[in-house]
């Protein structure tokens, strides 16, 4: 099952990197996205992290993203979890000029496992509020759907993944973004995880769709 589940993961990004083509490629705008997520406490079922996420966009040379987020998680069920969040964002887009953004949101994670194999269905509903403008308040909802399976090589426990979110902007009634990664992760001593993947996110402006290929990292220290 193991060689398997690695050779279909394998065949899997194979097969996206050959059908989207030197050409399209070559289009996309190349990513960098960072993340580091640090515990705060823990306490019986209740946790809170912060993370801090930076992106570079242009090719990895420009700095057009930061966010500082609080994440506080309660698990209601062995196989399920809620959390409530506040992001504060600045952002770029696809311009040169910094706009600010207040975001909190909340989250359910309905988890089963079926053998080795990880389900997830995230949902999250996010307010947006920019400071440009605080009463004009976006809500945007966001679902991300995951596999995982755990994996050893060479005695190296790693879990590899595999997740699809996308996103449904309210005020313009339709769905406007998705992302799509494929990735692992390691443990790194005792209090580390360390996590690589690739991903691909498509954008909608106007009736046209338009494509970035991410490279994303995660830190995460555990108590």
């Amino acid at each position: 099952m193991k060689l398997l589940l690695r050779g279909s993961l394998l065949l899997g990004l194979c097969g996206i990197l050959i059908c989207s083509g030197s050409d399209a490629w070559a289009r996309d705008d190349w990513q960098f996205w960072q993340d580091t997520v640090l515990p705060v406490c823990q306490k019986g079922k209740f946790s809170s992290e912060f993370l801090q996420i930076v992106r570079f966009r242009d090719d990895i040379s420009k700095l057009h993203y930061t966010e500082f987020k609080t994440k506080n998680l309660w698990k209601l069920h062995p196989n399920c979890f809620v959390s409530a969040n506040y992001s504060y964002i600045q952002n770029r887009g696809t311009g040169d000029d910094w706009s600010w953004e207040h975001r909190p949101s909340v989250e359910i994670y309905p988890r089963v496992s079926l053998g080795d194999w990880g389900l997830e269905n995230r949902s999250r509903l996010e307010m947006r509020i920019r400071e440009q403008d605080p009463e004009d308040i976006n809500y945007r909802y966001r679902g991300r759907f995951q596999v995982s399976h755990p994996l050893k090589i060479r005695g190296l426990e790693i879990s590899a993944f595999i997740n699809d979110e996308i996103f449904y902007d309210f005020p313009a009634d339709k769905l406007n973004q998705n992302r799509f990664f494929l990735g692992t992760t390691v443990p790194a001593g005792k209090n580390w995880l360390l996590t690589a993947s690739w991903g691909v996110q498509s954008l909608l402006s106007g009736e046209h769709w338009s494509s970035n290929q991410i490279l994303q990292t995660q830190a995460k220290l555990r108590f």
